[in-house]
């Protein structure tokens, strides 16, 4: 699915008459005037969010394999505008900035045409970039207890792996097999990092002597928190429980974190909180890709 981000009030509707039209799955917020002026600010990005993630609550039977964000980008707009976006959704989704020339004080037959106009460069971009994200989730579907691409960001501390996932994000829209393009950038990971087989799944260790177990697909469990009881738990937690880098991975799956025998203990922090607290295993710790700890 895409979430459109950015695109001013008065051009807004008629991107979404004709991206329904051509049957685009998708979601949005439009840009309001503050001040005389169509800035992307922090407070319309959490909003945004809060968009997404209450059009994804709404149908749960439904839930998209992929999520991209398209962003028109006007001439002489400013560059931390996408910058804006890009930091509040590049873990969970893939985001695309097009480059557009209008006037946003036109009317009548003028705004009309810009309206169509704009529609025809958004539209056949959100749809590429629909088809890329969908394709990621199809792989994490089928490759997720092999691929290092879920391996939670924090627990496994490695700039490497951050490294990893940017590239993958910035490789994905243009690329022409994005299952190919994640066994790629997973196999360069892979040179760094231990992957070995345990029984019909698969073992990763980082730096620290951490393995990091895929357990059977019947024993995935915990899922991902419900928006109405987030609780201590932000939004960011529940969209990061649910895709990377733009691709859906199943609900439950799940890390059995463990280092050397006996119970595996330590000070971390989980999928939200700044400062770590103490957690002791039994013998493991379940760790989800988004970093819960449980």
């Amino acid at each position: 699915m895409i979430l459109f981000a950015g695109i001013p009030q008065q051009y807004y509707d008629k991107v979404v008459t004709r991206a329904i039209s051509r049957g685009l799955t998708f979601t949005g917020l439009p840009l309001r005037e503050l001040g005389g002026r169509y800035a992307i600010t922090l407070e319309y990005c959490s909003d945004l969010m809060d968009t997404l993630a209450r059009y994804l609550e709404g149908r749960p039977g439904a839930v998209p394999s992929g999520v991209g964000v398209v962003v028109p980008i006007r001439t002489g707009q400013l560059e931390n505008d996408f910058a804006q976006v890009t930091a509040h959704f590049c873990s969970f989704a893939v985001c695309v900035c097009v480059r557009v020339d209008y006037n946003l004080f036109e009317k009548g037959e003028a705004l009309k045409k810009s309206s169509n106009d704009l529609a025809d460069k958004l539209l056949p971009i959100a749809e590429k970039l629909n088809s890329k994200v969908s394709d990621l989730g199809v792989y994490y579907s089928s490759q997720v207890r092999r691929t290092p691409l879920l391996l939670p960001r924090a627990h496994f501390n490695s700039a490497k792996l951050n490294d990893t996932l940017n590239e993958l994000g910035k490789a994905l829209f243009e690329s022409a097999t994005p299952a190919k393009t994640a066994e790629n950038v997973s196999d360069e990971f892979l040179k760094y990092f231990d992957r070995r087989r345990d029984g019909k799944g698969f073992i990763f260790e980082n730096d620290y002597n951490v393995e990091f177990k895929t357990p059977p697909r019947n024993e995935f469990h915990g899922q991902a928190p419900e928006l109405e009881k987030l609780g201590e738990h932000k939004l960011r937690c529940l969209l990061n429980a649910r895709f990377r880098v733009g691709g859906f991975y199943p609900g439950g799956f799940h890390y059995d974190c463990r280092r050397g025998k006996g119970p595996y203990s330590g000070n971390f922090t989980n999928c939200h909180e700044i400062i770590a607290r103490s957690y002791v295993g039994k013998p493991h710790l379940n760790v989800f890709p988004n970093d819960y700890i449980r």
